[in-house]
């Protein structure tokens, strides 16, 4: 009996092992197959939790949480740079080194997006100034063109205004000289109404010297 109950006590153990050891690889394949759909859904930061005593099992398990390591070191890394970018700080990089495969070339195509934005930015501040400049080229040229059309304006004006004046001086002169015609011209009749009172009065004095002699003769 001790013999039969020894080896029954040890086929017990062999079978609770087992059970174990399935259990735990069990849980280890079950959180693998629920990590699977996490990621596939864009969850990088869960992990397998479970240990198994297996080594194959226990072997994929630390090789997908390496892996997961990995991949979310990278996307934090992107995500930093994309951030950067966003602030304006187009000179952020990802870091490269011992990446290769699809990763890598999505890194590269992340560092290129950024050193395409560093040269747009800086062809928009060159166009900024140059734009700046010719505003400002733009502000004097305008300045000096108030300036010479309001010099110009001023030089027509005082020619007008001497053209006026010389208009109204002669207007007042020819006023001043018909006003003396119109004086020489009352006199001159005043002169004609003397003379014509002179000739008349001559005329009556020989008229009447005729008559005397005719009666005298």
């Amino acid at each position: 009996y001790n013999d039969k109950d020894s080896l029954e006590a040890s086929f017990n153990e062999c079978v609770k092992a087992y059970e174990k050891k399935t259990l735990e690889n069990m849980k280890v394949t079950g959180e693998a197959v629920l990590l699977a759909d996490k990621i596939a859904k864009g969850f990088f930061t869960c992990r397998i939790g479970s240990k198994a005593s297996d080594p194959t099992i226990s072997t994929l398990s630390v090789a997908i949480n390496n892996m997961l390591d990995h991949l979310d070191s990278h996307i934090k890394n992107t995500v930093e740079t994309l951030n950067a970018y966003k602030a304006n700080n187009f000179n952020a990089k990802t870091n490269c080194d011992g990446v290769m495969g699809d990763v890598k070339e999505m890194l590269e195509a992340v560092n290129s997006l950024g050193e395409s934005l560093f040269e747009f930015e800086r062809k928009n501040v060159q166009s900024a100034n140059e734009i700046k400049q010719n505003a400002q080229e733009l502000t004097k040229a305008i300045d000096v063109l108030k300036k010479e059309t309001f010099k110009e304006t001023d030089m027509i004006v005082e020619k007008v205004s001497q053209r006026i004046i010389e208009a109204v001086r002669k207007e007042n002169d020819l006023a001043g000289q018909l006003n003396q015609l119109s004086h020489d011209a009352e006199q001159a009749k005043k002169v004609l109404t003397v003379i014509g009172e002179i000739a008349e009065q001559t005329n009556l004095l020989a008229l009447n010297a005729a008559i005397d002699a005719a009666l005298a003769g």
